[in-house]
């Protein structure tokens, strides 16, 4: 997350979406996204994004790309954030 960080920098805050109380996700200019889940069940949302189309790695757990989101050329992705846990990706 610290990669995530220094990408994102000091972006600004855009995209903000919220699936319910528990569930929120947020892009850092066009740089960097990320999806919260605080509840105890997975959440399958689809969100918007500034990012440009293309396969990244979800940075959230480790570097070494075990899992990838698909952002869309309408800029939007499809994923699901385990219980407690979240999903984050950068350019």
């Amino acid at each position: 997350m610290i990669g995530w960080h220094n990408i994102a920098g000091n972006t600004p805050v855009v995209d903000w979406q919220t699936d319910g109380d528990n569930v929120v996700g947020f892009g850092r200019g066009g740089r960097a996204f990320i999806v919260l889940n605080n509840s105890s069940k997975a959440a399958r949302v689809t969100y918007k994004t500034s990012l440009p189309a293309g396969l990244y790695c979800d940075v959230y757990k480790n570097s070494t790309c075990t899992s990838k989101i698909r952002v869309g050329v309408d800029g939007r992705f499809t994923t699901t954030v385990p219980a407690g846990s979240a999903v984050a990706f950068h350019v």
